[in-house]
């Protein structure tokens, strides 16, 4: 498990362990040897030179919590559990997990026994993050935790496409037009006629934590919501539309450049700027403490 703390002059900590881990390797409910050195590497960079595996992007408010930190830890458990580490069987040549392999991972399964290491390497690393010789006043740190092992990934080559002056790229069906989401994001779009947010349906979706504050709020603040695909044939009737990530919250788009080159620029949207303010509001609300003032005197 790694977990590094963004943006400039990194800090990464490190729990180490074995990929997969074995019945006998470690003890997630021993005391873990956490690794904290400095590092180069910005978050994307982080995620691309290590194998990939389950990761979750969490942000600090007031430097002392993360907002909905049980939440992330929870995500991040329900994606070991979906994560598989197949063998194949020399008798019947089927791809099975060892049991090996299961009772090692099984602590790295349930969010109660997860949330005590992640809550350990976190506070570790904010620690040494905010406790530096610069102390950061005023600075929040994003912070990217990663379980991986060893398998190939091929996300660098999207991002690699992307111009310096483009936040974001997105995931689109080219027969239907249809849109998914971003490479590291959500993405809504509100449709001016029905005055309603339109997103993908969640089974075809990474469901992102800043996703489901969206959906709180919009709840909330009685905005009706489409579960269905935005299409880019419907581009000209929508208001407006956004991204939300954990670093982002919710980002307005100017522009999109459509698969032609074309553009699609967007005025502001006043139903956008409402969800987006509320959502900043609710994150502070959820906000959960893990580490006190006067740590990082």
């Amino acid at each position: 498990m790694s977990t590094a703390a963004f943006p400039q002059n990194y800090t990464l900590a490190v729990f180490d362990l074995q990929s997969p881990p074995t019945g006998t390797s470690t003890s997630i409910g021993a005391e873990p040897v956490v690794v904290v050195t400095n590092t180069h590497k910005t978050a994307n960079t982080f995620l691309l030179d290590n194998p990939p595996g389950a990761y979750t992007a969490m942000r600090t408010f007031d430097r002392l919590g993360i907002m909905d930190f049980s939440g992330h830890v929870a995500r991040l458990a329900s994606s070991l559990s979906q994560i598989h580490f197949p063998e194949s069987d020399r008798e019947t040549g089927k791809e099975l997990e060892d049991q090996v392999v299961r009772d090692g991972l099984a602590p790295f399964r349930d969010p109660i026994t997860l949330k005590r290491t992640v809550t350990d390497v976190v506070q570790k690393v904010l620690r040494a993050y905010f406790g530096g010789k610069d102390k950061r006043e005023g600075s929040e740190a994003k912070v990217t935790v990663l379980c991986t092992w060893n398998v190939k990934r091929d996300r660098a080559a999207l991002e690699a496409r992307l111009s310096k002056d483009t936040n974001e790229a997105l995931l689109l069906d080219e027969a239907s037009q249809n849109v998914y989401e971003g490479l590291s994001s959500n993405f809504f779009a509100f449709d001016k006629q029905s005055q309603s947010v339109v997103t993908a349906p969640l089974n075809s979706v990474l469901q992102g934590t800043i996703l489901k504050v969206v959906l709180a709020v919009c709840e909330k603040q009685k905005i009706p919501i489409e579960f269905k695909f935005p299409n880019l044939k419907e581009i000209d009737h929508w208001e407006g539309a956004f991204i939300t990530s954990t670093s982002r919250l919710v980002l307005p788009i100017e522009t999109i450049v459509l698969p032609d080159g074309s553009k699609k620029t967007f005025e502001n949207s006043p139903a956008i700027e409402l969800i987006r303010s509320q959502v900043l509001q609710e994150c502070q609300r959820r906000v959960e403490a893990l580490l006190t003032a006067q740590e990082l005197k």
